[in-house]
């Protein structure tokens, strides 16, 4: 953290260069702190690993926000189930239960922002310090049941189990089809095509005034 005093004693801002931050290593995920002020939010910005992702789980007091930098998650929230790609900012109220999985081979990097701080109390209480602002490695089995009562404690429940596979990839092609929706509308409107028979075109009006029609094959109409 990089602090600045002006000279009159005003507020000073504050700011985290790019490649600093307190780093956690939390089950599949690297946890960057870019921002745990007294009263100010608390932002974390996460990577998660694809397929990887978060049981179903309840948040006392936090309603749980973030915006999703890149990679795709399959979501649910109550009786809701969406997908989300990048760009897409998504808030979860606050004793509504919810979980997400990753899709597809890209991690997933989201801005999370809280109003508190008990889901940063719950990183720093489960999970260790990242020695690399890397994906955890390959390590001993987390202690799921000793994890979960840090939860209970930090005001976050886990009630169920995590999105299996193939219930995150029906989700997922919601995503798929929206986009492809959105694509065709990008490209304008589509005109419709004529239904003239093809080989056929219209000759000039005679004398009599009916419009003569061309014989296929022939480059002008006669009369």
């Amino acid at each position: 953290m990089t602090e600045t005093q002006t000279a009159t004693g005003q507020p000073h801002a504050r700011h985290i260069a790019a490649g600093t931050g307190e780093a956690w290593w939390f089950f599949d995920s690297l946890m960057v702190i870019q921002a745990d002020q007294p009263g100010q939010p608390v932002i974390v910005e996460a990577t998660v690993a694809p397929g990887g992702g978060a049981p179903l789980h309840v948040h006392d007091d936090l309603d749980d926000s973030f915006y999703l930098v890149s990679g795709r998650l399959a979501m649910r929230c109550g009786e809701q189930a969406f997908a989300v790609g990048p760009g897409a900012y998504v808030a979860l109220p606050r004793g509504v239960p919810h979980t997400f999985r990753v899709v597809g081979d890209e991690p997933a990097v989201m801005l999370q922002v809280h109003a508190d701080d008990s889901f940063l109390r719950f990183i720093r209480a489960a999970g260790r310090p990242a020695a690399s602002r890397t994906l955890p490695p390959a390590g001993p089995p987390t202690d799921l049941a000793g994890a979960f009562r840090i939860a209970a404690d930090t005001g976050q429940p886990v009630i169920g189990p995590p999105r299996s596979e193939e219930e995150a990839a029906r989700v997922a092609g919601l995503l798929r089809v929206t986009a492809a929706r959105l694509e065709r509308r990008a490209s304008g409107p589509i005109r419709p095509t004529s239904r003239r028979r093809p080989g056929l075109r219209r000759g000039r009006a005679g004398r009599s005034g009916r419009t003569r029609r061309c014989r296929r094959g022939r480059r002008s109409c006669s009369t």
